[in-house]
């Protein structure tokens, strides 16, 4: 069971790489990249079939994110029974890691709002009459992966803090 555990923290710590750091790439080598003058008739293209590459492997990894960590909180740190009838969340671990859910499961949300509603009107604008609604809504979308990516990072801290702190 001991080697089911290390997998299962290989495999959360791979798929939070992949999650941050996809963002991170999109953020610091994608967008300032497309603001180079020779792709910029390509801009739009190129962000949006990036957004679609990486939509696909950021939920992906959510589900395995979801899966490994419920695997190893109950292996390294408590049992079913304490989840359930509370005592585990009275402890400064189970505290720390309510936490960590409410952000995750908050930035879930925000994160479908971002995928499935912001994005896609962000990119379906095609005729000048609809040019200002996609300046908007791709400005809110901006703005909700900006959110994304702090709410990510803050789980990211509160992780090490779960796993080191405790």
């Amino acid at each position: 069971m001991y080697t089911a555990y290390l997998a299962a923290v290989a495999l959360h710590i791979l798929a939070a790489m992949l999650w941050v750091g996809g963002m991170l790439f999109l953020v610091l080598v994608v967008l300032p990249a497309v603001r180079h003058p020779e792709l910029q008739p390509h801009r739009q293209r190129i962000i949006e079939q990036t957004g679609i590459f990486f939509r696909r492997a950021g939920w992906i990894a959510l589900g395995v994110l979801i899966v490994t960590g419920t695997f190893n909180v109950l292996y390294r740190w408590t049992s079913w029974d304490a989840v359930v009838d509370g005592s585990f969340w009275q402890t400064p671990a189970g505290a720390l890691l309510g936490w960590k859910l409410v952000l995750f499961l908050a930035m879930l949300a925000v994160h479908a709002v971002h995928d499935f509603w912001l994005g896609p009107r962000a990119m379906d604008a095609t005729l000048p009459s609809q040019l200002l609604r996609a300046q908007t809504v791709r400005r809110a979308a901006s703005w909700v992966g900006r959110v994304v990516l702090l709410l990510s990072i803050v789980i990211v801290v509160l992780a090490v803090l779960f796993v080191r702190g405790c």
